[in-house]
């Protein structure tokens, strides 16, 4: 998801909170300890919560996911939230204008995925939200909020954020949690028959796995594909950077440590869209780009009408 904020989105699962302040509860207090603190708290966390080993990426990998069990799953986690959204008193909608625009764009990105063909029919929905917001679910659903629509300032800038989202659908980032889900579950049955140790180890191993759903380097990846497939398109993908750097300008931020994002910070993501930017020109150049501020407003793709501006 290409959320750009680094408020409450950048905490992986609200339960991380939770957690870290169980954590800190439970530590000894340095003022009545005989011996020095014998560990970093940050340290702790940082191994409670960090990137996964290099025991718990082979696992992860290990884990097989049909394409059928990811559809499922992705069904039923959009309806959940689109239902959460609705109990909320927050209109979503699947028909209007703007939904259209949204969709015939959504439509030409798919061309450029790396795999266009396992790719499942896309359903687009806008939620009237002021906040900004964007998902995909592996069966295809996509949402998009009011208020990411109007912090665009271009087609171009829509193609990369569609492009982001859709990226996690081409490259299978949102089966992790379920791999994650199927993995915890072996682990607690291998758990259940060890001693002591062993189930300290792997509920240590269990919340490294579960509190990290969505990556940070998947999301630097979304967004790098987001922008390569707006540039191949004739976009410019500089919009999709000004985008995050407006979206993050409307959120409060927290000073989180790195390992507590889920997305790395606007400052870093930008610079590495830069840094795409400037590598593609000099692969293939490209005079001039489209920016398309007028289809935007007109709600009309480029490909149906190229306007000069």
């Amino acid at each position: 998801m290409v959320r750009a904020d680094e408020s409450t989105t950048n905490i992986a699962s609200p339960l991380v909170a939770l957690a870290v302040a169980l954590v800190l509860a439970v530590l000894p207090c340095p003022a009545r300890a005989a011996e020095p603190f014998p560990f970093d708290p940050l340290q702790m966390l940082e191994q409670m919560f960090g990137p996964d080993d290099q025991e718990d990426e082979q696992a992860l990998a290990a884990v097989e996911i049909s394409r059928k069990e990811e559809r499922t799953l992705g069904r039923e986690a959009a309806q959940s939230y689109l239902a959460a959204l609705r109990d909320a008193k927050i209109p979503v909608s699947n028909r209007s204008r703007d939904v259209a625009y949204l969709r015939r764009l959504a439509e030409q990105v798919r061309l450029r995925l790396t795999h266009p063909e396992a790719c499942p029919p896309l359903t687009v929905y806008l939620i009237e939200s002021e906040v900004f917001e964007a998902r995909a679910f592996s069966d295809g659903t996509l949402v998009f909020s009011r208020g990411a629509l109007e912090m665009a300032s271009s087609e171009a800038a829509l193609v990369g954020l569609i492009g982001h989202e859709l990226s996690h659908l081409d490259r299978r980032h949102l089966i992790s949690r379920l791999r994650r889900m199927k993995l915890a579950q072996a682990r607690m049955r291998d758990a259940r028959a060890g001693d002591l140790q062993a189930k300290f180890s792997a509920g240590m191993a269990l919340t490294r796995l579960w509190t990290r759903p969505y990556r940070p380097e998947d999301e630097q990846q979304a967004d790098l594909d987001g922008a390569r497939w707006a540039y191949q398109a004739g976009y410019d993908p500089r919009e999709l950077a000004s985008l995050i750097e407006t979206a993050a300008k409307s959120l409060s931020t927290l000073p989180l440590p790195g390992f507590l994002r889920s997305h790395p910070v606007s400052a870093e993501r930008v610079e590495t869209l830069r840094e795409l930017y400037a590598q593609l020109q000099k692969e293939d150049p490209k005079a001039k780009l489209y920016v398309g501020r007028e289809n935007l407003r007109r709600r009309i793709t480029r490909a149906e009408k190229e306007i000069v501006e």
